[in-house]
Protein backbone atom coordinates (compact mmCIF):
# COMPACT_ATOMS: atom_id res chain seq x y z
CA UNK A 1 0.00 0.00 0.00
CA UNK A 2 1.48 3.18 -0.95
CA UNK A 3 1.17 5.84 1.59
CA UNK A 4 1.35 9.57 0.86
CA UNK A 5 3.47 11.30 4.46
CA UNK A 6 3.60 14.80 4.74
CA UNK A 7 6.10 15.62 7.85
CA UNK A 8 5.64 18.35 10.59
CA UNK A 9 9.23 17.60 12.53
CA UNK A 10 10.15 15.65 15.33
CA UNK A 11 10.56 18.12 17.13
CA UNK A 12 7.16 20.31 16.89
CA UNK A 13 5.85 21.95 13.81
CA UNK A 14 7.56 25.15 12.34
CA UNK A 15 5.36 28.78 12.72
CA UNK A 16 4.64 28.67 9.40
CA UNK A 17 1.49 27.80 9.21
CA UNK A 18 -0.41 25.91 7.31
CA UNK A 19 2.98 23.83 7.61
CA UNK A 20 1.41 21.76 4.17
CA UNK A 21 2.71 24.75 2.24
CA UNK A 22 6.39 23.48 2.87
CA UNK A 23 5.46 19.82 1.29
CA UNK A 24 7.55 21.30 -1.84
CA UNK A 25 10.61 21.00 0.06
CA UNK A 26 10.53 17.35 0.53
CA UNK A 27 9.36 17.21 -2.87
CA UNK A 28 5.76 16.34 -2.39
CA UNK A 29 2.37 18.18 -4.35
CA UNK A 30 -0.59 18.70 -1.71
CA UNK A 31 -2.95 17.31 -3.40
CA UNK A 32 -1.03 14.34 -4.56
CA UNK A 33 -0.60 13.83 -8.23
CA UNK A 34 -3.60 11.47 -9.01
CA UNK A 35 -3.22 7.06 -8.49
CA UNK A 36 0.32 8.39 -6.63
CA UNK A 37 -0.63 6.90 -3.45
CA UNK A 38 -3.56 4.97 -1.32
CA UNK A 39 -3.64 7.64 1.76
CA UNK A 40 -2.69 10.23 3.51
CA UNK A 41 -0.21 10.67 6.50
CA UNK A 42 -0.13 13.00 8.52
CA UNK A 43 2.11 14.43 11.17
CA UNK A 44 -0.33 16.29 13.37
CA UNK A 45 2.51 17.25 16.13
CA UNK A 46 0.98 20.41 16.74
CA UNK A 47 0.70 21.94 20.59
CA UNK A 48 -2.50 23.10 21.21
CA UNK A 49 -5.95 22.47 19.79
CA UNK A 50 -5.99 25.54 17.66
CA UNK A 51 -3.07 25.19 15.45
CA UNK A 52 -3.72 21.27 15.38
CA UNK A 53 -7.46 22.00 14.12
CA UNK A 54 -6.26 25.06 11.48
CA UNK A 55 -3.29 22.87 10.35
CA UNK A 56 -5.62 19.59 10.24
CA UNK A 57 -8.31 21.61 8.36
CA UNK A 58 -5.78 22.84 5.84
CA UNK A 59 -5.21 19.16 4.93
CA UNK A 60 -8.98 18.78 4.55
CA UNK A 61 -9.70 21.06 2.20
CA UNK A 62 -6.99 20.41 0.09
CA UNK A 63 -6.99 16.03 0.03
CA UNK A 64 -9.84 14.22 -1.79
CA UNK A 65 -12.09 13.08 0.73
CA UNK A 66 -11.86 9.84 -1.00
CA UNK A 67 -8.64 9.40 -0.33
CA UNK A 68 -8.11 7.73 3.22
CA UNK A 69 -6.71 9.80 5.92
CA UNK A 70 -4.35 9.05 8.97
CA UNK A 71 -2.85 11.20 11.69
CA UNK A 72 0.02 10.96 14.13
CA UNK A 73 -0.57 12.18 17.16
CA UNK A 74 2.66 12.62 20.14
CA UNK A 75 -0.09 12.65 23.35
CA UNK A 76 2.51 13.88 25.43
CA UNK A 77 4.78 17.45 26.13
CA UNK A 78 5.21 19.16 23.54
CA UNK A 79 2.21 18.67 21.78
CA UNK A 80 -0.73 17.58 24.29
CA UNK A 81 -0.39 19.15 27.95
CA UNK A 82 -3.30 17.09 29.29
CA UNK A 83 -6.26 14.04 28.92
CA UNK A 84 -8.73 16.63 27.58
CA UNK A 85 -6.11 18.07 24.80
CA UNK A 86 -5.90 14.67 23.50
CA UNK A 87 -9.36 13.92 23.50
CA UNK A 88 -10.21 17.11 21.58
CA UNK A 89 -7.66 16.07 19.23
CA UNK A 90 -8.82 12.45 18.84
CA UNK A 91 -12.21 13.57 18.58
CA UNK A 92 -11.15 16.18 16.10
CA UNK A 93 -9.79 13.09 13.74
CA UNK A 94 -12.90 11.46 13.78
CA UNK A 95 -14.92 14.82 12.75
CA UNK A 96 -12.49 15.27 9.63
CA UNK A 97 -13.54 11.61 8.70
CA UNK A 98 -9.70 9.99 9.75
CA UNK A 99 -9.73 6.43 8.66
CA UNK A 100 -7.02 5.93 11.60
CA UNK A 101 -4.96 7.86 14.55
CA UNK A 102 -1.79 6.38 15.59
CA UNK A 103 0.56 7.78 18.84
CA UNK A 104 3.91 8.62 18.70
CA UNK A 105 6.01 6.89 20.71
CA UNK A 106 4.93 4.65 23.33
CA UNK A 107 8.42 3.59 24.83
CA UNK A 108 9.05 6.70 25.54
CA UNK A 109 5.94 8.33 26.81
CA UNK A 110 5.10 9.15 30.43
CA UNK A 111 2.59 6.45 31.67
CA UNK A 112 0.06 9.02 32.28
CA UNK A 113 -0.15 9.93 28.73
CA UNK A 114 -0.87 6.14 28.09
CA UNK A 115 -3.80 6.51 30.01
CA UNK A 116 -4.64 9.30 27.92
CA UNK A 117 -4.85 7.30 24.78
CA UNK A 118 -6.77 4.73 26.47
CA UNK A 119 -9.27 7.73 27.38
CA UNK A 120 -9.41 9.40 23.97
CA UNK A 121 -9.52 6.20 21.69
CA UNK A 122 -12.73 4.90 24.46
CA UNK A 123 -14.39 7.99 24.15
CA UNK A 124 -13.87 8.98 20.04
CA UNK A 125 -15.19 4.82 19.79
CA UNK A 126 -18.10 5.45 21.99
CA UNK A 127 -19.25 9.23 20.11
CA UNK A 128 -22.43 8.80 17.78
Amino acid sequence: VKVYLQEASAVGAPGISPVLDLAWRSGMTVPPAEATCDGIAVLGYFAGLDRFTQELDAYRVRIPRELPLEVGIRPCVPDCESREELVAKVAYCVTLGARGVSFYNYGMMPAVSRGWVLEALSQARAAP
